[in-house]
């Protein structure tokens, strides 16, 4: 099963409504996660917010909040 799948089966089991949040560091996974998230909100239309998330876990992190 692909990930975009994944999200929308998760996504199409919520209430219709209801706000889909994503913690965004602006890292590679988090961005792919936005990604699918935004796409599977077209489809199952739910409004769709990020987060900024400064998790400090790699040197590069602090280059990610100018990303994001």
């Amino acid at each position: 099963m692909s990930l975009q799948l994944l999200v929308d089966d998760a996504l199409a089991q919520t209430p219709p409504g209801r706000c889909v949040w994503v913690a965004l560091s602006a890292g590679l996974d988090s961005s792919l996660l936005l990604t699918l998230a935004a796409d599977a909100c077209r489809r199952h239309p739910r409004p769709l917010h990020a987060l900024h998330v400064h998790h400090g876990l790699q040197a590069a992190a602090d280059g990610f909040e100018a990303h994001s």
